[in-house]
Formats: structure tokens, C-alpha cells, sequence
């Protein structure tokens, strides 16, 4: 991960066997190809993030609205695979990109659940959860955009973070 962070998806077994100290052929015995390595990093990445939302969502502690915003800003590693990496994965490893959209799918099918559990509890007000998907994901689709962030000088998780304000509290000044 911390290879990738450095050369994208361009890093080299060499490369990565010299960061670590190691031969390549111990790296090769443990996967067969750098897109097998790649694979077990995003695979790592999306279960943390996964475990991280049942551990959202089962907290019984929180409130509905902590659990919301919780769950709208991402994990760091799943923030590992933003930017140039994302895109290159998107671009070079097709297969492993269709894991973030399956993972997008669950996840929105248990923050579905979570807003009607708000909305049931009058903690929410009642929403067209449709719109609220398309909203989620729209916008945080429109922001990975490197180009985007760094004219505006954002990281991609504060961006989620200014999103997940808006969707929450809406533009109507607090106070009003």
C-alpha cells in the first residue's frame, strides 16, 4: 500500500521487494502477480471499510444522526485507493474496479436501512431515499476528480466530509 501511495499501481515487484527488504521470490510465493498483489490490497481496503460500517451500524450507543455522518465520510484505507490510484486501477484492473461498485451497493443497502430506522424514529425527516442515493453518490462520484481537488486545494475526505454536512444539515444557516 504504502508503494502504491508512492508509484500508483506502476510499482514494480522489484521496487516493492527493495522497500521491504525482501526477495522478489518471496513476494512470489506469496502471489502470483502484481495484479494478484493489487487484488489482496483492495480486497483488505473494502473489508476494513466494510467492518468499519457494521461497527457503525451495530453501535448501539450512537444516534442515528452520528451513525449517518459516520458513515459518510470514508475510512483512511479506503482513502489509500483515491486519486491516481483509483484511476489507474479504474483504467488497468477493470476487474478489481467492479469491487468498489459491488461495495457501493452494499453499503448503500445498509445505509438505506439506516435512514428508515432515523426516519421511524423521528430523527430524520422523511425523504425520498431514491434521491438521497443518487445525491450520496453523485456527488461523491463528481469529487474524486484530482483535477477538481487540487485546484481547490481539498483532500478527498474533507471533501466527503463538506458533502455529508450539506446532505445532513442542508444550506440554510443554522441559526435560521
Amino acid at each position: 500500500a504504502e508503494e502504491m501511495k508512492v508509484r500508483s499501481i506502476k510499482f514494480t515487484m522489484t521496487d516493492l521487494a527493495t522497500r521491504l527488504g525482501v526477495s522478489k521470490r518471496l513476494l512470489y510465493e506469496h502471489f502470483s502477480s502484481k495484479d494478484e498483489l493489487i487484488g489482496a490490497i483492495v480486497d483488505a481496503c473494502l473489508e476494513d471499510a466494510y467492518q468499519n460500517t457494521l461497527r457503525i451500524l451495530n453501535d448501539p450507543e450512537r444516534p442515528v444522526s452520528e451513525k449517518l455522518e459516520a458513515f459518510l465520510i470514508p475510512r483512511q484505507s479506503v482513502l489509500l485507493l483515491e486519486g491516481q490510484i483509483a484511476e489507474d486501477i479504474k483504467r488497468f484492473l477493470p476487474g478489481e474496479w467492479e469491487k468498489f461498485g459491488r461495495f457501493a451497493e452494499e453499503k448503500w443497502e445498509m445505509l438505506e436501512g439506516l435512514l428508515k430506522e432515523g426516519i421511524e424514529k423521528g430523527e430524520l425527516r422523511p425523504v425520498c431515499l431514491p434521491i438521497v442515493e443518487k445525491m450520496i453518490y453523485g456527488s461523491k462520484k463528481e469529487m474524486v476528480d484530482r483535477q477538481f481537488l487540487s485546484e481547490h486545494n481539498l483532500s478527498l475526505k474533507d471533501t466527503c466530509r463538506y458533502i455529508a454536512d450539506v446532505l445532513m444539515y442542508g444550506m440554510i444557516a443554522r441559526n435560521q
